[in-house]
């Protein structure tokens, strides 16, 4: 399956974009996009963002001011005397179809979808979320329901053979059916991930795939994510508990990114502390999950779509050039689940405002603006890591975690 989108008029007449595998990117004037769209005024800067995941296809017009065409009818744009953020809020997705023909200003694309989308009869992934029910996992008892999120449920299990607590992940795929290629292009693109053995990473024990769910079972931290804990703590966690639990994940990701892993969706939710008697162990839960369950098409959207909880710890780069996230794209997440860890905010104040727009404009509140008794060189560290720029951020993780060594 793949989606192709052919400039057929304007000055990149002849271009083409082959997406054979879930992607993201923007259209517009500013020379950050994927597709830069220079000289022509009619055109915003950021002007419309298509998320593909063949062969399925979305288009959502970013508050333009004059508005995207598809086959002649226009969505989004701004209505007289409109700021762009409130018309970026009130834009909606629109599925684009094979055939389809999209017009900004001089330029015309044309879409061709080689295969026609598949209608999503049901979810098993919502029938047990909406009648509490208990999934069937070989080898393992479910005892209880630990957590939910977007991509799926986490239960506290049991191994049958020897009696030990595991946590186990159930998800869905968008698709009702997935084919056997499908299947096994996930399960082998998770190998890499089960592979990855630190004390600062949640250790994955088994997977598989049964009775329309995909499952996997990792090892059970007994504390709070670093969410809750901060919640707990009434939206502040003290500096001197702060920046060892911060160490310790950068330690995690070193790690990861010495594999030439990325991460993608560092935030307090996936930072999950085991109790031990001298303290909390932080431990990354997640690792590849999202990632390739994405790649290899059992998603859906994830960045138009449902999974926008992300999005107040997502740096710029990963919706310009979704496919070819960085560790430093990790750096910047890093900095903003430490960034809440002590204020309880984010580093994006979205409030009503349509949040893509904040990302891609770099709207960031550095941690020095706000009024918080900080030691100053921590303030620099994460502000350093929050950077828009991602040139202008610590380039690994390794030297952020220097920084932070010498201030314990």
């Amino acid at each position: 399956m793949s989606i192709n989108l052919t400039v057929i008029e304007g000055p990149l007449e002849g271009q083409e974009f082959n997406l054979t595998e879930h992607d993201v990117f923007t259209f517009g004037r500013a020379p950050d996009n994927r597709c830069y769209l220079d000289g022509d005024t009619y055109i915003s800067r950021h002007h419309f963002l298509i998320e593909a995941n063949p062969p399925d296809c979305t288009i959502k017009d970013l508050g333009s001011l004059n508005g995207t065409h598809i086959n002649g009818n226009k969505i989004g744009g701004r209505e007289k005397d409109e700021l762009q953020e409130d018309a970026a809020k009130r834009s909606k997705e629109f599925e684009i179809k094979n055939g389809d023909l999209i017009s900004i200003g001089h330029t015309e694309i044309k879409v061709k979808i080689d295969k026609e989308r598949q209608k999503v009869i049901r979810s098993v992934i919502n029938e047990i979320k909406k009648d509490n029910g208990i999934p069937d996992v070989p080898d393992y008892k479910i005892i209880r329901e630990l957590g939910r999120g977007g991509m799926g449920i986490v239960y506290l299990a049991k191994q049958i053979l020897n009696d030990n607590e595991v946590a186990v992940k159930v998800m869905s795929s968008k698709k009702f059916d997935p084919s056997e290629d499908e299947i096994k292009q996930f399960m082998r693109e998770m190998q890499s991930c089960c592979m990855l053995n630190h004390k600062n990473i949640v250790a994955f024990l088994n997977q598989g795939y049964h009775n329309g769910l995909f499952y996997f079972v990792m090892e059970y931290c007994n504390g709070k994510s670093l969410f809750d804990l901060t919640k707990e703590r009434g939206g502040n966690i003290p500096e001197r508990e702060a920046v060892p639990i911060m160490i310790q994940v950068l330690e995690g990701l070193e790690y990861a990114h010495s594999k030439s892993l990325v991460h993608r969706d560092i935030k307090p939710e996936n930072i999950l502390l085991q109790r031990n008697r001298t303290g909390n162990i932080a431990k990354i839960s997640d690792f590849g999950l999202a990632k390739n369950f994405q790649r290899a098409g059992l998603s859906g959207m994830t960045v138009s779509g449902a999974f926008a909880g992300s999005f107040y710890f997502m740096p710029k780069e990963q919706i310009i050039n979704f496919r070819m996230a960085k560790p430093v794209t990790d750096v910047f997440s890093a900095g903003a689940t430490f960034y809440y860890m002590l204020t309880g905010k984010y580093v994006y104040a979205f409030g009503e405002e349509e949040p893509i727009r904040h990302i891609l404009e770099g709207r960031v509140m550095p941690l020095c603006n706000r009024s918080l008794r900080i030691n100053k060189k921590l303030v620099e560290i994460i502000d350093k890591a929050i950077m828009p720029d991602a040139n202008d951020r610590y380039q690994s993780v390794s030297l952020m975690k220097k920084e932070l060594e010498k201030i314990i």
